[in-house]
This record gives C-alpha cells, sequence and structure tokens, in this order.
C-alpha cells in the first residue's frame, strides 16, 4: 500500500487458513479498502468476485539494508554474506 501498510495474498489458501481460525483474514477491494471476513460465504464471494483475500503484516517503513549490516566476503567476483547475519537483519 501508499502508506507502508503490507498484506500478504492469501487467496489460493484461504478456505483453509480460515477453517483453521488461527488468523482474521481480509478481503481487499480495488479501492485498497479492507473489511474483515466473517463468515465462509463471504470468503466464498469474495473470490468469486475475483477479490483479494489477504492477512496483515504490518507497517514496513524500510527494507533492511543487507549491503550495509552485514560482513561481506569477495570470493571469485562474487559477493557473499552469512545466512545468520542477514537473519539477524531482518
Amino acid at each position: 500500500m501508499n502508506d507502508g501498510f503490507c498484506w500478504w495474498d492469501v487467496t489460493d489458501k484461504a478456505e483453509q487458513i480460515f477453517a483453521s481460525d488461527s488468523i482474521e483474514l481480509y478481503i481487499l477491494y480495488d479501492d485498497r479498502s479492507e473489511s474483515l471476513i466473517e463468515s465462509i460465504d463471504e470468503l466464498v464471494m469474495a473470490k468469486s468476485l475475483n477479490l483479494k483475500v489477504v492477512m496483515e503484516l504490518g507497517f514496513v517503513n524500510e527494507k533492511p539494508n543487507l549491503w550495509n549490516k552485514c560482513k561481506r566476503i569477495l570470493n571469485n567476483g562474487h559477493w557473499y554474506i552469512k545466512l545468520s547475519d542477514a537473519l539477524k537483519t531482518l
């Protein structure tokens, strides 16, 4: 979204996620508005209208900068970083 809020598109697995009752799902409309899915009927209707079914990820202000925050190693013309450094950055 333009405001930095991120959604994860789970349309292809929405029924399974909804049935597990483990996380709230939303319908994301073409005008960038959203609504909480409260019933399986709403979910089915959203999919029949080719709307995205999403779950919240939250605000993302800045992407991690692996280049500046991780130790780099140059080997045969290729740069490498430690996976543990990358995971700490994320």
